[in-house]
């Protein structure tokens, strides 16, 4: 299929931080309107998107997006997002968006979004051809644990194949992990944002942590770790800097954030469910851990198993995985690439010596950043109320700059 044209967009740096309810993102600089969606993770340099699309767009998948709602009026997503559910009382199906910064739309976006030809530039996602289910489980910064793993059951039990939490806490709750494991029986994958704490301590966040998990950790445009995203239990690295997305204002927003790296997981796996429809979820997420760029056979403290590499687990000569084991819980590594693509006994050796020197780091940073960052363990955004230590909070950070033409009184206020 073949989807509007990519035109670059500049892009500038945006930051803040949040978390079990929705991971950081950063605020851009003011740009001309685009011609059609844009990200530099979609340009040929990268994923390669219109490549892409020539194999797979996602057609017939259901990723279900459990975060602040999905506005469904942009002719961006109008075609692409169902009707959903809202868990806050309200009444509402989730189609519009609780958020003041667009966390649950721009999330959605990144997945699916697809303007129709002669409507306005709007954004363009991965995965165009998938369904969008929205699940409101928080109305901006902070969701209950017990409504967020309510959510995860009611995405399973209505049909999502795929499930993209971009909301994480710094305690486990019992529920939200009986919701993972639910999903998982039910052969629906979970992806997570790994969290924006990296250079606060780097607590572990739930439900990334949860064995079974896709946790998503964050990269820049150069494919290097983006320093705010968390380490640990990471399954894979993907965009998180800088990326474009759909804001509130029917516009543009220019964001960073490990809620945005998630959501690129998540269409991948879209992509690859519906071209290979033989798969199961395990075998899904095998596949793309397979298939990463700068892989790691041994997964690593900040990239997981390597960098998301959408272009390879469609085209790769990589034989299919027919294991069907979950690879986040296994102790085997996923299938060794093709020779000559796996790394040497030195590289191994200098991963192993990196991944102690970053556990050594990262024990020395929350020794020294117990007090200033642990009390409450969930930083709250700006302008929010403290969250109680475990409270779901958002993975994305609120402060964000609309990349449509620059106006007086355009940049809101954190």
């Amino acid at each position: 299929m073949s989807a509007p044209g990519v035109r670059r967009v500049l892009r500038s740096f945006v930051c803040a931080a949040g978390v079990l309810a929705c991971l950081a993102g950063t605020p851009g600089t003011a740009v001309g309107e685009p011609a059609g969606a844009v990200s530099w993770p979609l340009d040929g340099r990268h994923f390669d998107a219109e490549r892409l699309w020539q194999h797979s767009t996602g057609r017939g998948v259901v990723v279900a997006v459990v975060d602040s709602g999905v506005d469904a009026s942009r002719p961006d997503l109008a075609r692409q997002v169902m009707p959903g559910t809202s868990l806050l009382g309200d009444g509402g199906d989730g189609r519009s968006d609780a958020s003041g910064d667009a966390h649950g739309t721009a999330i959605a976006a990144i997945i699916a979004a697809s303007a129709p030809a002669g409507s306005p530039p709007g954004a363009v996602g991965l995965a165009p051809g998938a369904s969008i289910l929205p699940v409101r489980v928080m109305a901006d910064t902070a969701a209950d644990p017990r409504v967020l793993a309510q959510g995860m059951t009611w995405a399973v039990d209505h049909g999502a194949r795929v499930i993209n939490v971009s909301i994480a806490a710094d305690q486990p709750n019992q529920l939200v992990r009986q919701a993972v494991e639910y999903a998982d029986r039910h052969g629906v994958i979970v992806v997570a944002a790994a969290g924006n704490q990296g250079e606060t301590g780097n607590p572990p966040q739930y439900p990334a942590a949860f064995p079974g998990v896709v946790s998503v950790s964050g990269i820049d445009e150069s494919g290097a770790f983006w320093t705010p995203s968390e380490s640990g239990a990471v399954a894979v690295a993907a965009p998180a800097h800088h990326v474009v997305s759909a804001d509130n204002h029917g516009s543009l927003q220019t964001i960073s954030g490990t809620s945005y790296a998630a959501a690129y997981v998540s269409a991948t796996a879209a992509l690859l469910m519906e071209k290979y429809p033989q798969l199961g979820a395990h075998q899904i997420v095998r596949r793309i851990l397979d298939t990463t760029s700068a892989h790691h056979d041994r997964p690593d403290a900040r990239t997981g198993y390597g960098l998301l590499d959408p272009r390879a687990a469609l085209e790769s000569s990589t034989p299919l995985p027919t294991d069907t084991s979950d690879p986040l819980r296994a102790a085997a590594s996923p299938t060794a690439r093709p020779q000559g693509s796996a790394m040497g006994p030195a590289a191994v050796l200098t991963a192993l010596v990196l991944a102690v020197l970053a556990s050594a780091a990262a024990v020395i940073r929350r020794r020294r950043a117990r007090t200033r960052c642990f009390s409450p363990a969930v930083t709250p955004l700006k302008g929010a109320a403290p969250a109680r230590r475990g409270t779901p909070r958002r993975a994305a950070p609120r402060q964000t700059t609309s990349a449509r033409a620059p106006r007086t009184g355009n940049r809101r206020s954190p």
